[in-house]
This record gives structure tokens, C-alpha cells and sequence, in this order.
């Protein structure tokens, strides 16, 4: 047995909003059934500094760290690893995540980071940190990534998980779980405080050009009665009343998304249920949204990226666009709060493609909507479709944001095409027959106040020209309006 202690990095964005840190959760609770002793540090809940994540180590003394990672939290994981090894030199660190999965051999280049565990991790995990724990390199463990005579080497991806049913339920108990009901929430909409988010599946068939793969292209569900029970325990154990359902792709096979719901309803759980990931608008049906409702469903993300039928095809979403203005006018007449995801900026979108976009927006019946700069990362095929037209750009996840543009892949320079996003911002939801059927259908008003702020700050130039004191002024008011947005909900919120 060892004590294994997992991080959560974190770096600032524009918006400090939090989750809890289920792929560690799932993971810990693996590694128990292994017989290591594990604890969880989540930075982003505690805004945690590097050298605060290392002070939270010394305690439980781990024989071994994981660090997980998103691509804009690589510079902090970077420094976490460096300043672990400089308090002892000989743990092992392992990374895993999105960026350490699509980029490993940037990843590796840090020195106090010893291996990686790419994709999934539940069996390759276990595997490799055995091998680390012992001082060995871990050669033909399928999904590990190393240093070997100084060059790195990536062993053959280890299959998709085929039978989720055998993963255990995530490792609650290592995290603070009322906590998360306090602090702002991934999901910006919330009707009541005590949420969970949740998987019923994993993986996306589809081949979208900007996305990262950690739960490969192969579509995978858990069983409707695994899905159940495990709600039915965060019902009846941890007294959770809302679930954020996560998943790539939750309607993918529609047949299990219906009898998801079809449960619920007969099991009497009362939920209220919101999709802050985003689903396939263009698969959705009549019966599945009214199934959804009846469940507790009270908003829905829709993930349209753009309306350009063209720039569909270039990123490989190929979404249906008529079809989901009818989705959309559905969602509309069930009463179902619903949000759309735009990204603007692909590579080679032209200014008219752009407004094409915003004006599908404009025109749909969307209630709110988000619209976010296109980012490139290393190891995706959206980096390699700019390189191939010769555009001059950087990964560098210093320079990360959805909501300001430092550089841009499109036929529109930065500040324009920053200009166009505010305007978008005002005009979307300045519509006066949009902002009362919004303001209608939202679940707590009080929460209002702070959503307000947001949208004056993303509909208005208020920043300075540096970006790190941009970051870190948003992160603070952001905090400090959620905060008080909590202030103001705690009263309203149900036992």
C-alpha cells in the first residue's frame, strides 16, 4: 500500500468557477480497490498557490503525486512539480489531464515530472504508478509516457474502458461536499445549492477539430441501473438535489438518455437537472425533452459553434443548423431555460462568417448565450489545420483565454474581432422579448446581480491593456459578486 496524493491544478481565468474534480474522484476511489491510501487537493476550490499545494502535501507525506491538468493550467502544474521535487527530490510525479494527454512531449520536458498517464486512468494508473513506486520506468505500460536516455517515449494507447459498470462511484468522501455548494459554479445557472456533477457516459464519436480526446472517439454508456444507484446515493447519503450532467455526448444513444430519465421519475427523485457541458442539439427529439423535463431538467446547453455551413464542415462538427433552430424552438415552448455555445475565431472564418454566427444567435430563441475565442492546442487537429494555412500563432497557455483574443486564426485581427464579441455580448441580450422570458424562466432571480456584472464586463471594454492584471482584476470581482451571490441564495435555496 502507498499514500498516493492527487492535485487538481489551478490557474486563473477571467471567471473563477469551480466543479468538483470528478476524473480524481473516479480515480481515487480505483486506486483504494488497489489498496493505496489516497487524498484529493483541489486548487481550485482552495485558490491555491503552487507553494500553498506543497505546504497541503507535507501532512500525508505522500509516496507519490499525481498532478492533473487542463491545458491552460500546464504553467501550474509545471511550477507545482518543480517546487514537490524541490521539497524532496526523490518523489515520484506523474501527470495526467487533457494537456498532458495531447501534449506529452511538451509535458515531459519538465524534468520534475516523471511520467504520464495519457487518456482514461483507471487501469493505466494503477499500472503505472506500481512501476514508479518500485523506481522503475514503466516499459509496455499501455497509456504511459516517459523519459528514457534523455528522449521521451509514448507506449501504444491503452483500449477504452468497454464495462464502466466496473469503475467504482467516485471518492466523495475526499473532498469537502458541501463546500462546492458555496463557491461559483461551472455551470452559471443554478436552482438549487446541493449539486453534484456527474458521468452516465463517456466519449464522443464525432471528430471536432478543436477537441481533446481523453475518453477517445468510442461511445460508451454506464448501465441505467449503475446510473440509478448512483444516484440514489447521492440522493439519500449526501442529501444532493441537483445533478450537472457532464458527459461528451449525453444523448447520444437516445434510447438510454429516455430510460435515464424514465427512472428518475419512477425511482421519485427529486432532482433538478442542468447540462452546463453541452449536448447534441441536432440529435434531439420531441419525446426526449419532454422526458427531460418531467425528470427535473430545467436548462440545457446546446453546443452550435458556428452557423457558418462551411466552417461545420472544416471543424468537423457537421451539425444540422435547421434542425436545431427547430430543437431550439421546442426547448422554448417546454420551458426549458437554454443556452448556446458560439466560439468565435476558426481558422480562416471570415468576417462574414462571423456575423453569420452572431446573427443565428440574434435570431434564435436562445435565452443566453455564450461567446468564446477560439484557443489552439498542441495536439489537436484545429492547431494543425491553422499551421497548414500559414497562420502565425501561439499555443502558449500563458496566453489562454475564451474571452479575449491575443492572437487570432481567422481573417479578422485580435481587437476587431474582440469588438465583435462585445457587441455580440450587448446585442444578444439587450432584446427586450429575450430578457424577460429569460429573467421568466430563471430559477433564482437573486443570482441576477451577479450574471448582470458578468455581462458588463464581457459587453464593455473595462480591462487594461495587461492581460495578467486582467486576469487576476476579473478573478477578484468575479469572487466577490459570486460570494455575494451565495449571500443572497443561501435563504432561498431548499433543505
Amino acid at each position: 500500500m502507498a499514500r498516493i496524493l492527487l492535485y487538481k491544478a489551478f490557474r486563473p481565468l477571467e471567471y473563477y468557477t469551480v466543479t468538483q474534480p470528478l476524473g480524481l474522484m473516479y480515480l481515487a476511489s480505483t486506486l483504494r480497490q488497489h489498496g493505496h491510501e489516497v487524498a484529493i487537493v483541489d486548487m481550485i476550490a482552495d485558490v491555491l498557490s503552487p507553494e500553498d499545494a506543497v505546504e497541503r502535501a507535507k501532512p500525508f507525506a505522500p509516496d507519490l503525486v499525481g498532478i492533473h491538468a487542463m491545458t491552460h493550467e500546464a504553467p501550474t502544474m509545471h511550477a507545482l512539480a518543480r517546487q514537490l521535487k524541490g521539497w524532496r527530490a526523490d518523489l515520484p510525479i506523474a501527470a495526467g489531464g487533457p494537456h498532458p494527454s495531447t501534449d506529452p512531449h511538451e509535458t515531459l520536458r519538465n524534468e520534475a515530472i516523471d511520467a504520464l498517464c495519457i487518456g482514461e486512468g483507471e487501469d493505466t494508473a494503477p499500472e503505472l504508478f506500481q512501476h514508479m513506486l518500485a523506481g522503475e520506468a514503466p516499459v509496455g505500460v499501455l497509456g504511459a509516457a516517459y523519459r528514457k536516455d534523455g528522449e521521451v517515449v509514448v507506449e501504444p494507447p491503452r483500449p477504452p474502458i468497454l464495462d464502466l459498470d466496473r469503475i467504482p462511484f467516485p471518492a466523495w468522501d475526499l473532498i469537502d461536499v458541501p463546500r462546492y455548494f458555496d463557491l461559483p459554479k461551472f455551470s452559471t445557472v443554478c436552482k438549487r445549492k446541493q449539486y453534484m456533477s456527474i458521468f452516465t457516459s463517456r466519449g464522443c464519436p464525432y471528430s471536432c477539430t478543436y477537441c481533446h480526446t481523453i475518453f477517445t472517439k468510442k461511445f460508451r454508456t454506464r448501465s441505467v441501473d449503475n446510473v440509478i444507484a448512483e444516484l440514489r446515493a447521492l440522493h439519500d447519503q449526501w442529501g444532493i438535489r441537483e445533478l450537472h450532467i457532464i458527459d461528451d455526448i449525453f444523448n447520444c444513444q437516445m434510447d438510454h438518455a429516455k430510460k435515464i430519465c424514465d427512472r428518475i421519475v419512477e425511482e421519485k427523485l427529486d432532482f433538478a437537472i442542468t447540462f452546463p457541458n453541452g449536448v447534441r442539439g441536432d440529435l434531439m427529439d420531441k419525446e426526449l425533452l419532454q422526458k427531460l423535463s418531467k425528470a427535473g431538467c430545467y436548462r440545457i446547453t446546446y453546443a452550435i459553434e458556428t452557423a457558418s455551413p462551411r466552417l461545420q464542415k472544416v471543424i468537423k462538427k457537421h451539425n444540422k443548423l435547421d434542425k436545431l433552430r427547430q430543437v431550439i424552438e421546442w426547448t422554448d415552448e417546454m420551458n426549458i431555460l437554454q443556452n448556446g455555445f458560439f466560439m468565435l475565431g476558426f481558422p480562416g472564418e471570415t468576417r462574414e462568417e462571423l456575423k453569420t454566427t452572431i446573427k443565428y444567435a440574434l435570431d434564435s430563441k436562445l435565452h443566453t448565450a455564450q461567446f468564446f475565442v477560439v484557443n489552439p492546442f498542441e495536439g489537436t487537429e484545429l492547431t494543425e489545420q491553422a499551421r497548414a494555412l500559414g497562420k502565425d500563432f501561439s499555443t502558449d497557455p500563458e496566453i489562454f483565454s475564451y474571452f479575449r483574443a491575443e492572437n487570432t486564426l481567422c481573417e479578422v485581427p485580435p481587437a476587431e474581432l474582440n469588438a465583435m464579441q462585445r457587441a455580440a455580448n450587448r446585442r444578444f441580450y439587450l432584446n427586450p422579448r429575450r430578457a424577460i422570458r429569460f429573467i421568466t424562466l430563471y430559477p433564482q432571480r437573486t443570482q441576477l446581480v451577479g450574471l448582470f456584472f458578468i455581462w458588463l464586463v464581457l459587453s464593455f471594454k473595462v480591462f487594461s491593456d495587461s492581460h495578467e492584471k486582467h486576469k487576476w482584476t476579473s478573478l477578484f470581482r468575479s469572487f466577490r459578486f459570486f460570494r455575494r451571490q451565495k449571500e443572497l441564495t443561501s435563504a432561498a435555496a431548499p433543505a
